[in-house]
C-alpha cells in the first residue's frame, strides 16, 4: 500500500510537472522574440551602415572633375563681330564636375591682355549642363570686368542649347547649337546660333587619330538699348578653322585664322560692314 502510494505520487507529480512545461514553453519563446531589457541580455542585429563618403558625389570625386588651362595668342580680339583690342595674350581655365545621370557643372575664367596698350579684360563664367540624349541645356551666368576706368564692368545671363550629331553622322558630327543671352549692364539681348565641325583628319589618312581640323561658324543679333552700337541692333557673323595637334595625352597646340564682320555702321565699316581678319595660336593643357 505504500508503495502504491508513493508511485501515484510520483505519477501526479511528473504530469504536474509536464504540465508546466508545455505552459511554459510559448512564454519562454515570446520571452526570446521580445525586445532586450538590457544590451547585455542579447546580441544586436547586424544592419547597413552608410556614410556620406560613400555616395557616388564623393567617393570618387576626382573621376569626376575635369580641367583644362589654355595660353593663346590672338592678332585681334573680336566678340559679336566688333574689334575690341589689337593683339594680345589669351589665357583661359574651364573646371567641369560630372554629377551623374547627365547633369553637370562649370567654372571658366577668359581672359585678354593688350600687348602694345593697357587693355585687360577677365572675365568669369559659370553654369550648369544638363544632357537627355544627344541634346545638352546649358543655363550661366557671364561675368565681364575690364582694366579700363570708363569701361562698365558688364553682367549677362545665358540659356543655351546644342546637339550632338555623333550617332548620326559618325566622324561627320556637325553640332548645330543656338544661345540667348541678356545683358542686365546695358539692357541688351543677344540671340546667337552657329555650327562646329571636328574633322579627324590624321584618322582619315593614316589611320591615327591625333590631329584634327576645327571648323565653326556662327552669326547673331545683338541689340543694346543702352548703349555699344551706333544704330541699335545690328547682326554679325563669322567663321574660323583652326588645326590641332594632341601632342601628349594632357597637351594639344592649336593655329588657325578667323573672320568676322557686323552690319553696326561704323565710320570704320568697309562697305557698311566693319570686317575682321585675324589668327590665333594655343597651348592647352587637359586634366
Amino acid at each position: 500500500m505504500e508503495n502504491r502510494l508513493i508511485i501515484s505520487i510520483a505519477a501526479i507529480f511528473a504530469s504536474a510537472s509536464a504540465l508546466f512545461a508545455a505552459e511554459a514553453a510559448p512564454a519562454a519563446s515570446s520571452a526570446q522574440n521580445a525586445p532586450c531589457a538590457a544590451k547585455t541580455q542579447c546580441a544586436a542585429p547586424e544592419k547597413e551602415v552608410n556614410t556620406l563618403i560613400d555616395t557616388e558625389l564623393l567617393s570618387k570625386p576626382l573621376e569626376n572633375f575635369s580641367a583644362s588651362a589654355t595660353v593663346a595668342y590672338e592678332s585681334e580680339y573680336i566678340f559679336r563681330g566688333k574689334a575690341q583690342a589689337g593683339h594680345g595674350i589669351n589665357p583661359m581655365v574651364d573646371l567641369g564636375y560630372d554629377f551623374g545621370n547627365g547633369l553637370a557643372a562649370y567654372a571658366e575664367y577668359w581672359g585678354f591682355y593688350g600687348v602694345d596698350n593697357g587693355f585687360g579684360e577677365n572675365d568669369f563664367y559659370a553654369g550648369l549642363t544638363y544632357t537627355i540624349e544627344n541634346i545638352t541645356f546649358d543655363v550661366g551666368y557671364l561675368g565681364y570686368t575690364y582694366n579700363d576706368s570708363e569701361s562698365k564692368n558688364e553682367s549677362e545671363i545665358m540659356v543655351a542649347v546644342s546637339y550632338d550629331t555623333t550617332d548620326l553622322l559618325g566622324d561627320f558630327n556637325v553640332s548645330p547649337f543656338a544661345a540667348f543671352y541678356y545683358n542686365y549692364t546695358y539692357s541688351g539681348t543677344t540671340v546667337e546660333g552657329g555650327l562646329s565641325y571636328e574633322a579627324p583628319v590624321t584618322k582619315w589618312l593614316i589611320g591615327e587619330n591625333w590631329g584634327t581640323i576645327n571648323l565653326a561658324a556662327y552669326v547673331g543679333y545683338a541689340d543694346y538699348r543702352d548703349g555699344l552700337t551706333y544704330h541699335g541692333g545690328y547682326v554679325y557673323t563669322g567663321v574660323s578653322a583652326d588645326a590641332v595637334v594632341q601632342v601628349t595625352d594632357n597637351m594639344a597646340l592649336s593655329a588657325g585664322i578667323r573672320w568676322a564682320c557686323n552690319n553696326d555702321g561704323a565710320e570704320e565699316n568697309i562697305g557698311g560692314k566693319q570686317q575682321n581678319l585675324w589668327f590665333g595660336t594655343a597651348v592647352i593643357f587637359g586634366f
